[in-house]
């Protein structure tokens, strides 16, 4: 079965502009005004301009304080940027600031609220010049809760933290995780949607040259293999985060590994999962939430000796990978937390 896998190039401006987001969990300390719309949630749609005139896929998550809006955007192409901006009933005026490297800008946009629908128009100028453009947006709404939500466009962006043997910082980078798109395909006598997992080059905005294949069942978030010049491997169903759980629940899992030598996908291990908390307090640059943590364990002996690995992964209800904290015999060796 072949499966389409296209990703929209478009402005990095453009895609962006439509945000009056902000890439949070909700806050119950954040209430929104009585009478006023709520637009607390996430929304995906399409925006364009006279400068990029095919339609970019955007997603946006917002938070709403009374009848202010304020917060951030990010796009998988590289855009992102801050949002002010306040709400009138159905209507809102609001002001962007695009902070994307070396493409700032600014632009004013107003948009109309309809139900669980936002048109906007703006104006303003970036790299590429003046725009005036359009958009339209629709919240995001799952059906039931999910461990992560998995949709084309979301993206999550990172600070990278190294560290020595005896646990002494040593270094810093960033990495950025992205669906960058889904395919339906035949498991089991079923097709069944799944939705391209990938690692994102900051640098030049492209994502890996292969993806994982994701999706969230009445189980939890599955990986069923991976995507590669166009091509899914095997399907095999491999549970990594089980929910809804309880912390103490454990479950075994294949691990699924990409080997270049040969460009093929192969299941290498099976490794025990253990969720140890369902409310452990994880603080990142993008807030502090109540995380579901997982972990599994890899033993490896050289030369009679052994190395001991623990891998624990930072979850938010409806938000997300958060986070990650790796071990060697003890010793923190690395740490991901969440940018925005």
């Amino acid at each position: 079965m072949r499966c389409s896998h296209k990703i929209k190039n478009s402005s990095l401006l453009c895609i962006f502009i439509l945000s009056f987001t902000i890439l949070s969990c909700s806050k119950d300390d954040n209430p929104v005004e009585a009478g006023n719309t709520n637009l607390d949630g996430i929304w995906t749609g399409t925006i364009l301009s006279n400068l990029v005139t095919t339609p970019s896929d955007i997603t946006i998550s917002i938070t709403q304080t009374n009848k202010t809006v304020a917060g951030t955007y990010s796009v998988l192409t590289g855009a992102s940027g801050t949002i002010s901006g306040t709400i009138n009933n159905n209507s809102f005026n609001f002001t962007l600031t695009q902070t994307t490297p070396n493409c700032i800008g600014s632009f004013n946009g107003q948009g109309t609220i309809s139900n669980t629908t936002i048109t906007f128009t703006y104006s303003g100028s970036d790299c590429w010049g003046t725009h005036n453009g359009s958009g339209s947006v629709t919240k995001y709404n799952p059906g039931t809760d999910v461990i992560c939500p998995l949709y084309v466009g979301i993206s999550w962006t990172y600070i990278d933290s190294s560290f020595n043997t005896s646990g002494v910082f040593t270094s810093r980078d960033s990495s950025r995780l992205g669906i960058m798109g889904k395919g339906s395909y035949s498991y089991q006598g079923q097709n069944i949607e799944l939705f391209y997992w990938n690692w994102i080059n900051l640098k030049t905005n492209k994502p890996s040259t292969y993806s994982w294949l994701k999706r969230n069942d009445n189980d939890g978030l599955n990986s069923y293999g991976g995507y590669f010049r166009n091509q899914p491997s095997n399907l095999v169903k491999s549970l990594g985060n089980k929910f809804p759980v309880n912390a103490g629940d454990t479950w075994n899992s294949p691990t699924w590994s990409f080997t270049p030598s040969d460009s093929a996908f192969h299941i290498t291990d099976t490794l025990k999962y253990t969720c140890l908390s369902t409310n452990e307090i994880f603080k990142t640059p993008a807030g502090n939430f109540s995380c579901y943590v997982y972990t599994y364990q890899r033993k490896t002996t050289v030369n009679n000796q052994t190395t001991i690995s623990d891998t624990y992964l930072y979850f938010v209800k409806n938000k997300g990978y958060i986070g990650l904290v790796g071990k060697t015999n003890g010793v923190m060796r690395s740490k991901k937390v969440l940018k925005y």
